[in-house]
């Protein structure tokens, strides 16, 4: 096996980051519309109707609504996004303190993609170390009544 990647790595990564970022533009899209906030590991619902985003032409909403991405690249994979500039800005206290784009980035990807990536990867690999060990050794019906392969057996 090489360090390299392969089609099934490519596709699990694209994957975990598809979901979570969907969910990123789900949460930015509450926040702006309803002031609707998802804290913590247990994901509390927050209601801040303080906090609602008074837009002047719904540019915000509607682009946050098409949650339109593009995840390109292998080795580094790439995520590309096309945010109205001015998201960042809400941020900041003088403009309303909103937490709609740092907060829920990196929240989401620090608690939720990362460690799904790692533990998701190990298992991943796991397996396809297994299909392709049981590739090199297929069983045989007289083999199976052998005691390393029984279910639960491990060596000591």
């Amino acid at each position: 096996m090489s360090d390299g990647w392969n089609p099934v790595r490519e596709e699990f990564f694209k994957r975990t980051l598809s979901r979570d970022f969907k969910t990123i533009y789900q949460r930015q899209l509450d926040i702006a519309e309803r002031g609707i906030y998802r804290e913590g590991r247990q994901l509390k619902v927050r209601f801040r109707p303080d906090k609602i985003v008074s837009g002047r032409t719904g540019h915000l909403r509607d682009r946050l609504a098409a949650a339109e991405f593009q995840i390109t690249g292998v080795d580094p994979i790439m995520l590309e996004t096309d945010y109205p500039l001015y998201i960042r800005f809400l941020d900041m206290r003088e403009k309303g303190n909103l937490r709609i784009y740092n907060r829920q980035i990196w929240g989401i990807v620090y608690n939720n993609t990362l460690p799904d990536l790692r533990v998701g990867m190990s298992d991943l690999l796991r397996k396809e170390i297994r299909s392709r060990l049981e590739g090199l050794f297929p069983r045989t019906s007289e083999s199976r009544n052998d005691s390393a392969y029984r279910s639960g057996y491990r060596p000591h």
